[in-house]
């Protein structure tokens, strides 16, 4: 394979970016699989594309994939206001992506936010989930406990079946990161639902600011509402200064 590239992704991406979150994140996705339908709702995927026009979003690729190519930005070509710093861009085939990372600003009220969505969607499901979102967001406190009045909150991210084992996860992280202190973001925050993505955050050092088991968090009656397929058992909320000098 040649070499791995990872850059912010532009609005122009979004089917091609949808595509591969259909085929490698959601079929794979523990909270996904931990509530029937096994399948994610349009308004699930409707919120994930909603993230690409902050700039903030991520993709990997192949430096060779040049067929039917698009053009991206890099963390260097994207300033505060989301206009390049130059014309410098790459170009992939977007058809042929590697990974994906989503992600999206947040700011002081975003679980009350959440919890008021919760109530307006159609979907049981995504209804459901977003209600867990803004109970993590609660408890996590992002806000308050690194002392800031905006973050870049991550909500998926996935790399192709064919590609794993070349720490393309771990790269796109740090360019998320580098890409959100360029932007003037100070904090980055995850909710890990996976024991993969667990690894990840805590192979950079983040802070892990909560941290629970599937099946601690129950509904009014007592009943588990979400039960994901195994190894995958808890939920951590990780967060990261994006000035730490330990992100290279």
């Amino acid at each position: 394979m040649s070499d791995i590239k990872v850059c912010a992704a532009i609005e122009s991406d979004c089917n091609d970016i949808l595509r591969f979150l259909r085929e490698s994140y959601y079929p794979e996705e523990p909270l996904t699989l931990a509530l029937k339908p096994f399948q994610q709702a349009d308004e699930d995927e409707e919120f994930n594309m909603s993230c690409i026009k902050h700039g903030t979003c991520i993709i990997a690729y192949a430096e060779d994939d040049k067929n039917n190519a698009t053009s991206v930005k890099t963390s260097s070509d994207i300033k505060n206001n989301g206009s390049e710093i130059n014309s410098t861009t790459n170009t992939i085939n977007a058809r042929n992506l590697l990974g994906a990372l989503i992600a999206g600003p947040k700011y002081p009220g975003e679980a009350e936010h959440l919890m008021d969505a919760s109530n307006t969607v159609k979907s049981m499901k995504w209804s459901k989930m977003l209600k867990l979102l803004s109970y993590l967001e609660l408890k996590s406190n992002v806000f308050e406990n690194f002392n800031c009045q905006s973050a870049v909150h991550c909500h998926a991210m996935a790399v192709h079946q064919n590609a794993r084992g070349k720490s393309i996860g771990l790269k796109m992280l740090k360019e998320f990161i580098k890409v959100c202190k360029n932007l003037k973001y100070p904090v980055i925050t995850l909710d890990c639902t996976s024991v993969y993505s667990i690894k990840l955050c805590e192979k950079l050092n983040m802070v892990c600011l909560h941290e629970m088991n599937f099946e601690d968090y129950r509904n009014e009656h007592g009943e588990q509402v979400f039960t994901p397929p195994s190894p995958h058992k808890q939920i951590k909320t990780f967060a990261k200064r994006t000035d730490d000098d330990d992100v290279i």
